[in-house]
C-alpha cells in the first residue's frame, strides 16, 4: 500500500457524500496517509461552496446526489474537470451511469473493497500528473 500512500502524500480531496456513514468511511480511508488533506461535503451545495474558495486534487463523489443541484454539481465537475485536469471518481450503486465522463473520470461501483478505491485513486492521479 505504499505505492497508493505516496500518490495520496500532501494531495487535497473532496469527499462529497450525502451518507454521512459512507463519507466518514471514506475520510478515514483516505486519512490513512497522514498528509493528505480530507474535505468532506455532504451535499451539492456544501461541494459548490468548497469549490467557489478552494480546488482539490481529487474528487470523490456520490453518482446520484439527489435534487437539482445535485445534477447540475455533476455536469459542473465535469467541465471543471476538463479545464483544470482534476481527476473524479464518481461512486455509484449501480452501473448504470448515462453520461459521457472526461478521460480523467472514472466509476466505482458500491460496495467497494478499499484496495479497489486506492487503486483508482493511485492511477487517476498518476495518469493526470497530479
Amino acid at each position: 500500500m505504499a505505492t497508493i500512500d505516496i500518490a495520496l502524500a500532501g494531495k487535497k480531496v473532496l469527499v462529497v457524500e450525502e451518507d454521512i456513514d459512507a463519507g466518514f468511511a471514506l475520510v478515514q480511508t483516505l486519512k490513512a496517509e497522514p498528509t493528505c488533506q480530507v474535505i468532506f461535503a455532504t451535499s451539492a451545495l456544501q461541494a459548490f461552496k468548497i469549490i467557489g474558495t478552494t480546488l482539490p486534487d481529487l474528487f470523490l463523489v456520490n453518482a446520484h446526489l439527489t435534487g437539482s443541484d445535485g445534477n447540475s454539481f455533476i455536469k459542473h465537475l465535469r467541465l471543471l474537470s476538463l479545464r483544470e485536469r482534476i481527476p473524479i471518481i464518481f461512486l455509484s450503486d449501480d452501473n448504470s451511469l448515462c453520461f459521457p465522463f472526461p478521460r480523467s473520470a472514472v466509476s466505482l461501483q458500491k460496495p467497494f473493497k478499499e484496495q479497489a478505491l486506492l487503486t483508482s485513486i493511485g492511477a487517476l492521479l498518476k495518469y493526470n500528473h497530479v
